[in-house]
């Protein structure tokens, strides 16, 4: 896994799964929350990876990068590519913004044997959370503008012989909150 919990503790990825104790939420249900986050974060990593590099490059950084989790360190070329689109420090990434965009709904819904079911908040209004996800995927866009001209002007370093970058460039279209 890339990233970790910490990547949603903040605005604009934040979710209240990610909060430690001492927020009025039992251990139990705090165990699962994180549990949530942390069986999911490696389904949307590599689906992010594989969209915004192709799948052959994407599947060729991925298993690099989990080859160098047990046999450090990641290849240059990778952790280059990495340190433009994940920031440590800081905590943010276009990675967590797209993760977040996608897991966000899982969050609202739950299957039950009867269908979709969401929970409901006595004397509270549950308002959506489209413009959160709005947000995140438009600041995800953004930053992979930028992304893709380092990779195009480093296309020598990432593709060969049958390895080429193949983004899907839907990936840079801003969203709107009304699906318009």
């Amino acid at each position: 896994m890339i990233l970790d919990a910490t990547y949603f503790e903040e605005y604009p990825t934040k979710l209240p799964q990610s909060e430690a104790l001492g927020n009025g939420v039992s251990s139990e249900v705090s165990t699962a929350d994180a549990a949530f986050i942390t069986e999911n974060l490696p389904i949307y990593e590599q689906t992010f990876f594989r969209r915004v590099l192709g799948r052959d490059l994407g599947d060729e950084f991925l298993a690099d990068y989990k080859e160098a989790v047990d046999n450090p360190p990641l290849a240059d070329k990778w952790q280059d590519m990495l340190d433009q689109i994940l920031d440590t420090d800081t905590k943010k990434s276009p990675i967590a913004n797209y993760v977040f965009f996608n897991m966000v709904p899982q969050l609202l819904e739950n299957i039950s044997r009867v269908g979709g079911v969401a929970g409901k908040k006595d004397e509270m209004e549950v308002i959506g959370v489209t413009l959160h996800q709005t947000n995140a995927w438009n600041l995800m866009a953004d930053d992979l503008l930028t992304f893709y001209e380092y990779m195009e002007d480093n296309k020598s370093t990432y593709e060969h012989d049958d390895v080429y970058l193949d983004a899907d460039y839907l990936m840079l279209q801003p969203v709107n909150r009304y699906g318009i």
